[in-house]
């Protein structure tokens, strides 16, 4: 895992050079609430307030098997049971509650992570493509 600090500089340098350009989507940003609270702060500062976080519900034991079975295709090192059991415990403890943050702010759209990846895909797609219909409905009023 990346350090805060570091991590909040990288993406607030990324997010002011691409602003302008229409959707901005960050994967696995941001993983703590110290990351969502700056990152709130920064687009509010630039006047693009967040729209939506994408949850994908998925229980553990399926996670493992798909990131072992990503392992074996890629040639990842760092997906093995080991690194996997560490990142399931850094996300209880630090990504997890980000749940909780965006519910309250009404950001947060769960999606079932259990069906095929490639189902899972384009779920996730056609909510993307529905937010970006919504958000240029209220740009254009």
């Amino acid at each position: 895992m990346i350090p805060d600090d570091l991590i909040i500089g990288i993406i607030e340098n990324k997010v002011k050079e691409k602003i302008k350009e229409p959707g901005l989507i960050f994967d696995g940003y941001p993983r703590t609430i110290r990351q969502a609270s700056s990152l709130n702060k920064l687009l509010k500062k630039l006047k693009s307030p967040l729209t939506a976080v994408i949850n994908l519900q998925l229980e553990e034991k399926t996670a493992v098997e798909r990131i072992l079975s990503r392992g074996l295709s890629s040639g990842r090192k760092d997906d093995n049971l080991k690194t996997i059991k560490r990142r399931f415990k850094i996300y209880e403890q630090e990504t997890k509650p980000l749940l909780k943050y965006y519910a309250k702010q009404g950001k947060l759209i769960t999606i079932d992570g259990h069906p095929s990846i490639a189902l899972v895909n384009k779920k996730i797609n056609a909510l993307i493509k529905d937010l970006q219909k919504s958000h240029a409905e209220v740009e254009a009023r």
